[in-house]
């Protein structure tokens, strides 16, 4: 499918559905939300119709809406305003709610073969001008698009600012379950959200090179492109096998996968440069269980920190990484994280190892013959498992990442539930290398390119 036609029907403003108590109307950002752009994260989740019952669209994207109202109440912050980059002003602002249609184009039609720039209209267009120092954007944009089959694809944007992945998780399972009992008992907002801030307490001005922490962006988006890549059981397993050492004699999925893409993406960058080039890579890791004591998984904010993995070219021009060397440079960074390391980050005193980092991250990025990469994974969190009443979702998706902090990245998220675990990949990079990547016979005897969804 090369084109779809969304029409826009209504948009709204939903509010919390009880007001947020006087006491709690300042909600501090934490030092890493601070160090994050207005950027926003999106993602799509597709329902088929609902052949069960005899509720119209209309009904459900009502019922819809009373759940994500009584959401907001339970995640205040998210409802306010962020203000000069120091703090959420818990005003009830609530969150945009926009309903859309699909002209002339069935859900099965959309998922065959799907292509990444197409999802762009099932979001609501707001990621517009923007005031860092009194913002007005909301934190939360929603829009559902009914299908002429009675299919619904619900396109989200959260504000990254705030809300970490983990917290999307949070937020969309309550929206869920609200929205599922429609009876559920007033809610009040009594209950004080966790701040991020507790652990990465903000600062009034921030280093100088704070912008190394969203990552190294070098080209204009249409130089970049986006392809999706499935990795089944079978694949997972052999990859996993062949990835094993003295040092990980047991890597996870994540790892596998992550070792393979990238060594994979750097050969791409070899075959156009003519030379190996050192890479870094960032995979984001929560922190929630990390900090001492440990924060509940719906705090608010960023609670997140990047593992780091480098891997410096050696002279031999043809040499390229092995699989076993790339998963042990991500265990490790993946190792560090333990809880001596992550209190140098946090409490007041923590700002002198945030800067040191941002040091020496910064000195990688600003080397030329260094690629960065960033990786980001949201796998098991449930978003699979996300039902608003019309049982879970034939398949979700990240929205375009053609407005990421990053030339060079993935995106890992389960495929669709089934009886054996599957992984996709949303690999962003350069057209020129992604074309060689697309025909390598070796990535591809493991990486389906772009199957279709079934229905």
């Amino acid at each position: 499918m090369d084109s779809i036609q969304v029409k826009l029907i209504s948009r709204e403003i939903i509010k919390p559905s009880s007001p947020t108590p006087d006491h709690l109307k300042t909600f501090p950002l934490s030092l890493i939300d601070q160090l994050y752009p207005h950027v926003y994260t999106r993602m799509v989740l597709f329902y088929s119709s609902d052949k069960k019952s005899t509720d119209d669209t209309a009904l459900f994207i009502s019922i819809l809406k009373s759940g994500i109202s009584k959401a907001l109440s339970h995640f205040y912050p998210l409802a306010g305003t962020v203000r000069d980059n120091l703090y959420i002003e818990c005003n009830d602002q609530g969150l945009s709610f926009s309903e859309a249609r699909v002209m002339g184009c069935d859900l099965s039609g959309l998922l065959s073969r799907p292509r990444f720039e197409l999802f762009d209209h099932l979001f609501p267009s707001q990621e517009g001008n923007f005031d860092p120092s009194n913002s007005g954007d909301f934190q939360i944009y929603v829009q559902v698009n009914s299908f002429p089959c009675g299919a619904v694809a619900i396109g989200i944007s959260l504000l990254h600012k705030v809300i970490d992945g983990t917290l999307i998780s949070q937020f969309l399972k309550k929206w869920a379950s609200l929205t599922r009992d429609v009876d559920y008992h007033h809610l009040t907002n009594s209950a004080t959200r966790v701040p991020a801030s507790s652990v990465f307490p903000r600062r009034e001005t921030l280093p100088s090179n704070a912008g190394a922490w969203a990552g190294k962006r070098s080209m204009d988006g249409e130089k970049l492109c986006v392809e999706r890549f499935v990795f089944d059981a079978r694949a997972i397993a052999s990859l996993r096998d062949e990835s094993k050492s003295d040092s990980v004699p047991n890597p996870s999925a994540v790892e596998v996968l992550s070792g393979f893409i990238w060594k994979y993406m750097m050969k791409a960058s070899k075959a156009t440069s003519g030379r190996n080039k050192s890479a870094v890579l960032a995979h984001l890791v929560n922190l929630r269980q990390k900090v001492d004591p440990p924060l509940p998984e719906d705090a608010v904010g960023n609670v997140v920190w990047k593992a780091i993995s480098s891997h410096r070219s050696s002279s031999p021009e043809n040499c390229q990484p092995e699989l076993p060397v790339l998963v042990g440079s991500l265990r490790k960074s993946f190792s560090d994280m333990k809880k001596d390391y992550v209190g140098k980050l946090t409490g007041e005193g923590g700002i002198s190892e945030v800067t040191r980092w941002l040091d020496a991250v910064d000195g990688e990025y600003s080397d030329a013959d260094v690629e960065a990469y960033a990786f980001i994974s949201f796998c098991r969190m449930g978003f699979n498992e996300l039902d608003f009443g019309r049982g879970m979702p034939l398949w979700v998706s990240p929205g375009p990442l053609h407005n990421a902090p990053f030339d060079r990245g993935v995106f890992l998220l389960d495929a669709r539930m089934g009886k054996e675990r599957e992984l996709e990949a949303w690999v962003c990079m350069e057209r020129e290398k992604m074309a060689i990547l697309k025909r390598d016979a070796e990535f591809l005897g493991f990486a389906s390119l772009n199957p279709s969804i079934s229905i």
